[in-house]
């Protein structure tokens, strides 16, 4: 399946997925979801 395809059918943006892609590229989903809380968190941290 193509990238076009695949980004139409989740409605995400080729440039979204690419960026996703540079980021996550070579990191395991658990990995990935770690790495998303801490960002999350750190996010609710700065703005108290």
């Amino acid at each position: 399946m193509l990238v076009a395809e695949l980004c139409r059918k989740h409605v995400v943006s080729k440039a979204s997925y690419y960026l996703r892609r540079s980021r996550f590229g070579g990191v395991s989903v658990s990995d990935a979801k770690q790495f998303n809380e801490l960002e999350t968190e750190d996010t609710r941290l700065k703005s108290c």
